[in-house]
């Protein structure tokens, strides 16, 4: 092999090793990326879950009628079919997400 063949080479492989290395700078920035967006659903999601309670107990603290009061009246009109096909869709849309994040690489 002549010299600038070899020259060459050294200079593609360092590229390439240069591009592996981009790809796995990135690869760590997503995966840290989605485990911040993960945390920070899990903290919504408490706290969304938390606050029909509070609304509970103020609304019941000052004696509201049934008619009377948002969480007392938005948990009878909630539907309970809504609920079920808004889970299945969450369940759908990361199971969606997380197999186009495992083939993004």
């Amino acid at each position: 092999m002549n010299d600038s063949a070899q020259k060459f080479l050294l200079q593609e492989f360092n590229a390439l090793r240069d591009n592996l290395m981009e790809c796995v700078k990135e690869n760590r920035q997503l995966e840290l990326n989605a485990l911040l967006s993960a945390l920070k659903a899990w903290s919504l999601w408490k706290r969304r879950n938390h606050t029909p309670e509070y609304l509970q107990t103020v609304e019941a603290t000052i004696s509201a009628s049934d008619k009377l009061g948002w969480e007392r009246e938005f948990a009878k009109s909630t539907d309970y079919s809504k609920s079920i096909s808004a889970a299945i869709f969450r369940v759908f849309l990361e199971a969606a997400t997380i197999f186009a994040a495992a083939n993004v690489v």
